[in-house]
Formats: C-alpha cells, structure tokens, sequence
C-alpha cells in the first residue's frame, strides 16, 4: 500500500507529525551524548559528524515547519500571538546555534563542539516543550480537517526545501 493510500486510511495530523519530529530529535540527541560518553566515540569523528550534521538538519526542515506552518495554526489559539513569538524567538535561538555549529570542527576531543551541541540540545528541548504546551490545545481549538490539512503542509515544506538550504555551503568538518 503506497502512502497515499495509507494517509487516506487514516490521515496524518500536524499533531502526530510534530511530536513524530520531536522524538526523532530527541532520539538523534541520545546517540550524540551516548558517544560522547563513551570511548569509542572519542575516535570516531565520521560518526559524531554524521550526527551533528543530521541534528542540523532535523531541526532545520522542523524550524521550517515551524515558520511556515505551525506558527498559523498557534496564532489562532487564545494568546497565540504570545506563544508564537515566544516560539519564534526560539527558532531564532537555534538558527543562531546552527550557524555556531557550521563553523566547528565536528569532533569531541572539540570542547567547544562539545558545548554547542550542548547548548543546541537544550535549546531544541525549550522549543519542544513550547510546542508541546500549544499541541494540547490545538487539538481543543482547531478542527481535525485543519490540523490534516496543517500536516499536508508541513510535509510539502520540507519536501520543498534545496539542498543549499540544508547544508549550508561553508562548513567545518572533523
């Protein structure tokens, strides 16, 4: 069965796809620090790499979302506008981290790699528990049909999204 004819089955909600995304981060952040904690992480500097390049990626596409998406859906609720700036303002906190990221070596003998993915990490936290306060009453305030609708949305913007604006051009490698 295709995915369209699943999504037609039972139809995906910009709910289940936000905390799809935060799982998803949360999981690629328990391998970094699994590798940092442990020996053979120290020499494996293609696999830090990879993660840290994966992580920006990840919250990339889901920044993204966020902005083109998400932040409609929050500003309908009751101080919406509030919750969207705040939310906003923390995108902002992590493209800053992204661009910090780009231009570290990838490697955890790197203390400060080490940091900003740190740093990265609860600053990805303070935007999932952000979300996660609006989803409950999104689903309360807005109807199923938008939030299936929401979620056709999100999955076009990242489908949308180029390589360039992925994987930024100047990046330092381990």
């Amino acid at each position: 069965m295709s995915d369209s004819e699943l999504k037609k089955l039972k139809p995906v909600t910009a709910y289940a796809m936000i905390l799809c995304a935060h799982a998803n981060c949360r999981v690629l952040f328990k391998r970094f620090n699994e590798l940092v904690e442990s020996e053979a992480g120290k020499g494996d500097d293609k696999l830090v790499e990879m993660l840290a390049h994966h992580i920006g990626l990840h919250t990339r596409m889901h920044n993204q979302c966020i902005q083109d998406v998400e932040m409609a859906l929050v500003k309908q609720l009751p101080k919406g506008g509030t919750l969207a700036q705040k939310m906003q303002k923390q995108v902002l906190v992590l493209e800053e981290g992204l661009e910090n990221l780009e231009k570290t070596k990838k490697h955890l003998d790197n203390e400060e790699f080490v940091e900003l993915m740190q740093k990265m990490e609860k600053d990805c936290e303070e935007l999932m528990d952000q979300e996660e306060t609006v989803l409950e009453q999104l689903t309360k305030e807005v109807d199923e049909d938008a939030l299936v609708k929401a979620a056709d949305k999100m999955e076009s913007v990242k489908l949308s999204l180029t390589v360039q604006q992925l994987l930024p051009e100047k990046m330092a490698y381990a």
